[in-house]
């Protein structure tokens, strides 16, 4: 049950950070390495450093249901909650960062 609900997480927070970056004039790149994504989108912002970690576990999560012989692990429904609501931060973060000016 979680493995899906999982994978619906990166694909969410992926598109926030390409609609981010697109919002930017970034050229669309075909990846689902929120990592890679949070690097682009926030080259210098040392406050975001934060999320690095959870982009990183996140972008397991799709991985793991695309490409199931590379990845296995058993999630847990804390594991996925605790990785929503830093996902959710790091949407807060995006919209504040979309509403101000450049």
């Amino acid at each position: 049950m979680w493995p899906p609900s999982a994978m619906l997480l990166q694909q969410g927070v992926e598109k926030y950070l390409k609609g981010y970056l697109l919002s930017r004039g970034w050229k669309l790149k075909r990846t689902h390495d929120l990592f890679e994504l949070l690097e682009n989108a926030f080259p210098a912002a040392s406050e975001m450093t934060r999320f690095e970690a959870a982009c990183i576990r996140i972008t397991e999560y799709y991985t793991e249901q695309r490409y199931p012989p590379l990845l296995s692990s058993d999630l847990s429904r804390e594991e996925v909650h605790q990785s929503l609501a830093e996902a959710d931060e790091l949407i807060v973060e995006i919209k504040r960062r979309l509403a101000s000016p450049r």
